[in-house]
C-alpha cells in the first residue's frame, strides 16, 4: 500500500479512524523512538525526548484503558536513560528482544553470546578503515552505523559488511536508515505488537514508525487499527506523518477524543 503524501496529518479519514481507536474499551498506542518521537542525529546519544511530548505520553498512558509503549530498536538501558522519567510508559528495546517485566534470565546462549562477541570485532575491523562509520553493540546484535560517512567510504564499508559479517550462520540482518543490524535472536516489532495486544487484550492499535524496522509492526496491525508512517518512502501504513511534529498531533488528538470518552463512559473502561 502506498499512503497519502506526506502533510495528509489529521485528515477527515484520520480523525475519525483515530477517534473510533479511542473511544475502544482497551487500547494500545507504540511508538518508536528515533525518528518518529525526536529527530534523527548524526551521534544517537546527543537525542532526547522534548518536554511537550513526554508529557503528552505520560498525559496519555494515564487514560484509563491505555497502554502506552515506546518500542525501539535502541537497547532497554538506553531507552531508560531517555524516557525512564515518564510516568507510565512501557519501554521495549531491541525490536522487541528486551522487556521491562520480562523474567526470562539471559537473553542469549553462551555459544550466542560468542558469535555475538565476534561479529562485534569483525564490524570494528571494517570501522577502522572508514571514518564516519561505527559499531553500536546491543544485548543480541551489533549495528553498523554509516550516516556520518562520506557515500563512497559508506558503499564500500557496507558491501564489506553484507559480503562477511552478515553472511555468518546463525544470524538475522536488518536493514535501517544509514545502518545495518546483525542480529543472533530473531525478533521483529511485529511479534512485540501481537504480544503486547494479545497480553492486554487491546481492541485497537495505533503505531507509529519511520523506520524499514517499523514495516513489521505496520504488518501485523488489523482493519480497525492505525498505522502511522513518518516521513517518505514506502510503507504499509495506511496514514502518513511528514515529521514529529505531526507525530505529537496526532498523539493529541487521541488524547482529546479519550479524554471525552472516559468523561461520558467512565463505567466502560474501568
Amino acid at each position: 500500500m502506498t499512503p497519502a503524501p506526506p502533510g495528509a496529518v489529521l485528515s477527515h479519514q484520520l480523525v475519525n479512524h483515530l477517534g473510533a481507536a479511542a473511544c475502544s474499551r482497551r487500547l494500545l498506542v507504540a511508538t518508536d523512538f528515533d525518528g518518529t518521537l525526536v529527530d534523527l542525529r548524526d551521534d544517537p546519544d546527543d537525542v532526547w525526548l522534548s518536554d511537550r511530548a513526554a508529557a503528552l505520553l505520560a498525559d496519555l498512558a494515564a487514560q484509563p484503558g491505555v497502554t502506552v509503549a515506546v518500542l525501539s530498536g535502541r537497547s532497554l538501558s538506553d531507552l531508560r536513560r531517555r524516557l525512564g522519567g515518564v510516568d507510565g510508559v512501557q519501554l521495549i528495546g531491541s525490536h522487541g528482544a528486551e522487556w521491562e517485566d520480562d523474567a526470562r534470565g539471559a537473553l542469549l546462549h553462551p555459544s550466542q553470546d560468542g558469535l555475538l562477541a565476534s561479529l562485534s570485532d569483525r564490524l570494528e575491523e571494517i570501522t577502522a578503515d572508514c571514518v564516519g562509520t561505527w559499531v553500536e553493540r546491543k544485548p543480541i546484535a551489533s549495528v553498523f552505523h554509516y550516516r556520518a560517512a562520506s557515500p563512497e567510504c559508506a558503499a564500500e564499508s557496507v558491501r564489506r559488511v553484507l559480503d562477511g559479517p552478515a553472511r555468518s550462520s546463525g544470524i538475522h540482518v536488518r536493514h535501517g536508515k544509514d545502518c545495518v543490524e546483525i542480529a543472533v535472536v530473531e525478533v521483529t516489532k511485529g511479534l512485540a505488537i501481537d504480544r503486547l495486544r494479545a497480553y492486554l487484550r487491546a481492541d485497537r492499535v495505533v503505531f507509529f514508525g519511520d523506520d524499514v524496522t517499523d514495516e513489521d509492526g505496520f504488518r501485523v496491525l488489523r482493519r480497525e487499527d492505525v498505522g502511522v508512517k513518518v516521513g517518505a518512502g514506502e510503507s504499509g501504513a495506511e496514514y502518513r506523518a511528514s515529521s514529529i511534529h505531526d507525530v505529537v498531533d496526532v498523539l493529541t488528538e487521541i488524547l482529546r477524543v479519550r479524554r471525552g470518552f472516559v468523561a461520558d463512559f467512565p463505567a466502560y473502561v474501568t
